[in-house]
Protein backbone atom coordinates (compact mmCIF):
# COMPACT_ATOMS: atom_id res chain seq x y z
CA UNK A 1 0.00 0.00 0.00
CA UNK A 2 1.40 3.40 -0.91
CA UNK A 3 2.12 5.93 1.79
CA UNK A 4 -0.62 8.55 2.08
CA UNK A 5 0.31 12.22 2.22
CA UNK A 6 -1.01 14.94 4.47
CA UNK A 7 -0.28 17.62 7.03
CA UNK A 8 -3.19 17.13 9.43
CA UNK A 9 -4.72 14.37 11.52
CA UNK A 10 -7.67 14.13 9.13
CA UNK A 11 -5.29 13.19 6.31
CA UNK A 12 -4.14 10.00 8.03
CA UNK A 13 -5.82 6.73 6.96
CA UNK A 14 -6.47 4.54 10.04
CA UNK A 15 -6.25 1.27 8.07
CA UNK A 16 -2.70 1.97 6.84
CA UNK A 17 -0.27 0.32 6.71
CA UNK A 18 -1.77 -2.98 5.59
CA UNK A 19 -0.66 -6.24 7.15
CA UNK A 20 0.77 -7.25 3.77
CA UNK A 21 2.96 -4.14 3.52
CA UNK A 22 6.68 -4.37 3.98
CA UNK A 23 8.22 -3.40 7.32
CA UNK A 24 9.78 -0.37 5.67
CA UNK A 25 6.26 0.91 4.85
CA UNK A 26 5.49 0.87 8.57
CA UNK A 27 8.60 2.96 9.19
CA UNK A 28 7.39 5.45 6.59
CA UNK A 29 4.03 5.71 8.32
CA UNK A 30 5.67 6.37 11.69
CA UNK A 31 7.67 9.20 10.12
CA UNK A 32 4.48 10.60 8.58
CA UNK A 33 2.72 10.55 11.96
CA UNK A 34 5.63 12.44 13.53
CA UNK A 35 5.43 15.06 10.77
CA UNK A 36 1.71 15.49 11.28
CA UNK A 37 2.07 15.75 15.07
CA UNK A 38 4.65 18.50 14.71
CA UNK A 39 2.26 20.49 12.52
CA UNK A 40 -0.31 20.63 15.32
CA UNK A 41 -0.19 23.75 17.50
CA UNK A 42 -1.86 24.54 20.81
CA UNK A 43 -2.17 27.76 22.77
CA UNK A 44 1.09 27.57 24.69
CA UNK A 45 1.51 30.97 26.30
CA UNK A 46 0.40 34.61 26.26
CA UNK A 47 2.49 37.77 26.47
CA UNK A 48 0.89 41.13 27.25
CA UNK A 49 2.63 44.45 26.60
CA UNK A 50 1.50 47.64 28.32
CA UNK A 51 4.80 49.40 27.56
CA UNK A 52 7.14 49.31 24.58
CA UNK A 53 9.67 46.48 24.53
CA UNK A 54 10.87 43.40 22.66
CA UNK A 55 8.90 40.24 21.96
CA UNK A 56 11.10 37.14 21.90
CA UNK A 57 9.76 33.91 20.43
CA UNK A 58 9.62 31.17 23.07
CA UNK A 59 10.94 27.71 22.24
CA UNK A 60 8.62 25.58 20.07
CA UNK A 61 6.25 28.48 19.31
CA UNK A 62 5.36 28.37 15.61
CA UNK A 63 2.44 30.75 15.17
CA UNK A 64 0.98 33.72 17.00
CA UNK A 65 -2.08 35.92 17.06
CA UNK A 66 -1.08 39.54 17.62
CA UNK A 67 -3.71 41.93 19.01
CA UNK A 68 -2.81 45.64 18.73
CA UNK A 69 -4.75 48.55 20.25
CA UNK A 70 -3.80 52.10 19.28
CA UNK A 71 -3.78 54.87 21.87
CA UNK A 72 -6.72 57.23 22.24
CA UNK A 73 -6.78 60.90 21.39
CA UNK A 74 -6.98 63.58 24.06
CA UNK A 75 -10.17 65.53 24.69
CA UNK A 76 -10.51 69.16 23.74
CA UNK A 77 -10.80 71.86 26.42
CA UNK A 78 -14.10 73.59 27.09
CA UNK A 79 -14.68 76.98 25.54
CA UNK A 80 -15.64 80.17 27.32
CA UNK A 81 -18.18 80.68 24.53
CA UNK A 82 -20.35 78.01 26.08
CA UNK A 83 -19.51 74.52 24.85
CA UNK A 84 -17.72 71.67 26.49
CA UNK A 85 -14.84 70.17 24.57
CA UNK A 86 -15.27 67.22 22.23
CA UNK A 87 -13.99 63.81 23.29
CA UNK A 88 -11.01 62.19 21.61
CA UNK A 89 -11.58 59.09 19.47
CA UNK A 90 -10.40 55.63 20.43
CA UNK A 91 -7.50 54.00 18.64
CA UNK A 92 -7.92 51.26 16.07
CA UNK A 93 -7.74 47.54 16.83
CA UNK A 94 -5.73 45.28 14.50
CA UNK A 95 -5.48 41.48 14.75
CA UNK A 96 -2.88 39.43 12.87
CA UNK A 97 -2.37 35.64 12.49
CA UNK A 98 1.35 35.16 11.91
CA UNK A 99 3.76 32.31 11.23
CA UNK A 100 6.84 33.10 13.35
CA UNK A 101 9.04 30.09 12.57
CA UNK A 102 11.48 32.46 10.83
CA UNK A 103 11.09 35.32 13.33
CA UNK A 104 13.24 35.31 16.47
CA UNK A 105 12.02 38.60 17.93
CA UNK A 106 10.02 41.72 17.19
CA UNK A 107 9.93 45.30 18.40
CA UNK A 108 6.73 46.21 20.23
CA UNK A 109 5.80 49.88 20.31
CA UNK A 110 2.94 50.91 22.58
CA UNK A 111 1.31 54.18 21.59
CA UNK A 112 1.10 56.99 24.16
CA UNK A 113 -2.28 58.57 24.82
CA UNK A 114 -3.01 62.00 23.41
CA UNK A 115 -2.48 65.05 25.57
CA UNK A 116 -5.35 66.98 27.12
CA UNK A 117 -6.63 70.14 25.48
CA UNK A 118 -6.07 73.29 27.53
CA UNK A 119 -8.92 75.32 28.98
CA UNK A 120 -10.57 77.99 26.86
CA UNK A 121 -10.96 75.78 23.78
CA UNK A 122 -7.54 74.14 23.53
CA UNK A 123 -7.16 71.27 21.08
CA UNK A 124 -6.14 67.91 22.49
CA UNK A 125 -3.28 65.85 21.13
CA UNK A 126 -3.55 62.78 18.92
CA UNK A 127 -2.58 59.45 20.41
CA UNK A 128 0.15 57.27 18.89
CA UNK A 129 -0.05 53.98 17.01
CA UNK A 130 0.81 50.55 18.44
CA UNK A 131 2.86 48.13 16.34
CA UNK A 132 4.61 44.74 16.13
CA UNK A 133 7.65 44.93 13.81
CA UNK A 134 10.32 42.29 13.13
CA UNK A 135 13.77 42.70 11.58
CA UNK A 136 13.82 44.07 8.07
CA UNK A 137 11.89 45.98 9.24
CA UNK A 138 8.61 44.17 8.51
CA UNK A 139 5.46 45.62 10.02
CA UNK A 140 3.20 42.69 10.81
CA UNK A 141 0.57 44.45 12.92
CA UNK A 142 -0.22 48.16 13.22
CA UNK A 143 -3.14 49.82 14.99
CA UNK A 144 -3.49 53.52 14.21
CA UNK A 145 -4.01 56.06 16.92
CA UNK A 146 -7.13 57.85 18.07
CA UNK A 147 -7.41 61.49 17.13
CA UNK A 148 -7.90 64.48 19.38
CA UNK A 149 -10.99 66.46 20.20
CA UNK A 150 -10.50 69.86 18.60
CA UNK A 151 -11.99 73.28 19.20
CA UNK A 152 -15.14 72.90 21.26
CA UNK A 153 -17.44 71.17 20.64
CA UNK A 154 -15.92 69.05 17.85
CA UNK A 155 -14.84 65.45 18.65
CA UNK A 156 -11.91 63.37 17.47
CA UNK A 157 -12.28 61.54 14.16
CA UNK A 158 -10.95 58.10 13.24
CA UNK A 159 -8.45 56.90 10.64
CA UNK A 160 -9.52 54.82 7.66
CA UNK A 161 -9.24 51.08 8.30
CA UNK A 162 -6.78 50.70 5.42
CA UNK A 163 -4.16 52.71 7.35
CA UNK A 164 -3.84 49.98 9.98
CA UNK A 165 -2.28 46.58 9.27
CA UNK A 166 -3.83 43.25 10.24
CA UNK A 167 -6.02 40.40 9.06
CA UNK A 168 -8.91 41.99 10.97
CA UNK A 169 -9.06 45.74 11.62
CA UNK A 170 -11.56 47.81 13.60
CA UNK A 171 -11.10 51.49 12.89
CA UNK A 172 -12.02 52.75 16.37
CA UNK A 173 -14.84 54.92 17.72
CA UNK A 174 -15.49 58.62 17.17
CA UNK A 175 -15.43 60.89 20.19
CA UNK A 176 -18.65 62.58 21.27
CA UNK A 177 -19.54 66.20 20.56
CA UNK A 178 -19.37 68.66 23.44
CA UNK A 179 -22.59 70.08 24.87
CA UNK A 180 -23.78 73.60 25.67
CA UNK A 181 -24.19 74.46 29.36
CA UNK A 182 -27.50 74.68 31.11
CA UNK A 183 -28.54 78.15 32.19
CA UNK A 184 -26.52 79.18 35.21
CA UNK A 185 -24.59 75.91 35.47
CA UNK A 186 -21.63 73.98 34.12
CA UNK A 187 -21.70 71.07 31.74
CA UNK A 188 -19.07 68.38 31.71
CA UNK A 189 -17.41 67.54 28.45
CA UNK A 190 -18.24 64.84 26.00
CA UNK A 191 -16.95 61.37 26.73
CA UNK A 192 -14.18 59.93 24.62
CA UNK A 193 -14.37 56.93 22.32
CA UNK A 194 -15.14 53.41 23.51
CA UNK A 195 -13.06 52.41 26.56
CA UNK A 196 -12.15 56.03 27.14
CA UNK A 197 -12.23 58.30 30.18
CA UNK A 198 -15.26 59.97 31.69
CA UNK A 199 -15.99 63.62 31.05
CA UNK A 200 -13.16 65.93 32.11
CA UNK A 201 -11.16 62.90 33.36
CA UNK A 202 -8.10 61.20 32.00
CA UNK A 203 -8.57 57.81 30.36
CA UNK A 204 -6.99 54.93 32.26
CA UNK A 205 -3.53 53.77 31.12
CA UNK A 206 -3.67 51.05 28.45
CA UNK A 207 -7.39 51.52 27.98
CA UNK A 208 -6.88 52.63 24.39
CA UNK A 209 -9.92 54.90 24.45
CA UNK A 210 -10.08 58.63 23.87
CA UNK A 211 -9.96 61.11 26.73
CA UNK A 212 -13.06 63.02 27.79
CA UNK A 213 -13.56 66.63 26.77
CA UNK A 214 -13.38 69.56 29.16
CA UNK A 215 -16.38 71.33 30.62
CA UNK A 216 -17.68 74.83 30.09
CA UNK A 217 -19.36 77.11 32.56
CA UNK A 218 -20.35 80.76 32.35
CA UNK A 219 -17.16 82.76 32.66
CA UNK A 220 -14.78 79.80 32.69
CA UNK A 221 -13.80 76.51 31.12
CA UNK A 222 -11.95 73.30 31.97
CA UNK A 223 -9.26 71.21 30.40
CA UNK A 224 -9.88 68.05 28.42
CA UNK A 225 -8.79 64.58 29.48
CA UNK A 226 -5.76 62.65 28.24
CA UNK A 227 -6.25 59.65 25.98
CA UNK A 228 -5.56 56.12 27.13
CA UNK A 229 -2.30 54.50 26.03
CA UNK A 230 -2.38 51.47 23.74
CA UNK A 231 -1.53 47.87 24.47
CA UNK A 232 -0.56 44.67 22.65
CA UNK A 233 -1.24 40.98 23.34
CA UNK A 234 0.55 38.03 21.72
CA UNK A 235 -1.17 34.62 21.86
CA UNK A 236 1.52 32.01 21.20
CA UNK A 237 0.80 28.63 19.63
CA UNK A 238 3.15 25.66 19.56
CA UNK A 239 3.80 22.42 21.42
Amino acid sequence: MGLETGTGIGDLVPTNPLSTDAVSAGDDHIRLIKTVMQSITFLKSIQTFTASGTWTRPANVKKVIVYCQGAGGGGGGGSVAGYSGGGGSSGAIAIKWLDVTAIASATVTIGAGGTAGAAAGGTGGDGASTSFISAGPLTHCLAREGRAGTSAPFPGLIHDRSLSIGDIVFAGTFGDYGSPPFAGGQVFGARGGAAGGASDLNALPNSGGGGGGGFSAPGGSGTGGTGGSGYLIVLEFGW
